[in-house]
């Protein structure tokens, strides 16, 4: 009984002097590996409640893309002469185009190529509201809003 005792007193004294290297430090503002992508340690409220700070000062919006040229120019060329069919024509085709390539570019995050999608999908049926890719494609992006319970962008 007493080799089983003193084996295990000695088995814990190894443990304690294993532990004993690996203690975690404490964490201060000031520690130079502290890192701005890290999170901050827990801080108090004025109402007590702890609560976790982010140090990131990443951008809370990602800007949108830009319209291509020939795109910009079309809308000029359209308010300047609403009543031409062919270059209405044109601009409803190459928004809603633009609208499509945004929706399915996989280099842009979610919440903004959706976003921008639907602002092109919608203005296309400002211009034409017969159109059926437009309108199949709007409605898409407003479905997975709603099953996502989210608001849908205006």
């Amino acid at each position: 009984m007493k080799k089983v005792v003193l084996a295990l007193s000695l088995a814990l004294i190894v443990l304690f002097i294993a532990c004993e290297g690996n203690q975690p430090k404490p964490v201060s503002e000031s520690d130079k590996s502290f890192d701005s992508g890290q999170v901050k340690p827990s801080s108090s409220t004025a109402s007590g409640e702890t609560g976790v700070t982010p140090t990131s000062t990443a951008p809370t919006t990602v800007p949108e893309p830009e319209k291509p040229a020939e795109l910009v120019e079309l809308e000029k060329a359209y308010e300047k002469n609403t009543g031409d069919e062919a270059t209405k024509k044109k601009l409803v085709q190459a928004t809603y185009e633009l609208g499509r390539k945004i929706e399915y570019d996989n280099s842009l995050p979610p919440f903004v190529k959706y976003r921008q999608a639907l602002k092109l999908f919608r203005r296309t049926l400002e211009l034409d509201a017969n159109h059926k890719e437009a309108l199949a494609e709007k409605d898409q992006i407003e479905g997975i809003y709603r099953s996502m319970n989210k608001p849908i962008p205006q």
